[in-house]
C-alpha cells in the first residue's frame, strides 16, 4: 500500500528513480503523459494492492486481526472505492486517448 501512496505513478517510488513527477501544479505527471511502460506499472501495482493488500485481507485476516481489519476497511471503505473508481477511470482515459498496446486486459 505505502508504494502507491504520494506519487502519481507508482514506478518513482522505487529507488533511483524518484524525482521524474513534473508537469501538473500538485507536482503530479499526467496520467496521459507518462510512457506506456510507466502506466502498465501503475496498473499492475494499483491491481495487486487491491487484490493483495484490501481483498486477501478482507477474505482472511490474519488469526487474532479479523475484527481490526474489518474495522479499518468499514472505515476507510469510502476512501478505498473512491481511489479504485479513479485508478478505473484513469485506465479507460488511458487507453481512449493513447491505445492499450502493451497494456494488460485484466484492469
Amino acid at each position: 500500500q505505502g508504494m502507491i501512496l504520494g506519487v502519481a505513478h507508482p514506478l518513482y517510488n522505487e529507488p533511483g528513480l524518484g524525482g521524474f513527477e513534473t508537469g501538473r501544479e500538485d507536482g503530479g505527471e499526467s496520467i496521459l503523459s507518462c510512457p506506456p511502460g510507466v502506466r502498465r506499472y501503475d496498473e499492475r501495482t494499483q491491481l495487486a494492492t487491491l487484490q493483495h493488500a484490501i481483498l486477501a485481507h478482507l477474505r482472511s485476516p490474519p488469526p487474532g486481526f479479523e475484527e481490526p481489519v474489518t474495522r479499518h476497511f468499514a472505515l476507510k471503505r469510502g476512501a478505498v472505492m473512491a481511489a479504485a473508481a479513479r485508478w478505473r477511470r484513469e485506465a479507460a482515459e488511458y487507453r481512449r486517448v493513447r491505445g492499450a498496446e502493451g497494456l494488460s486486459d485484466e484492469y
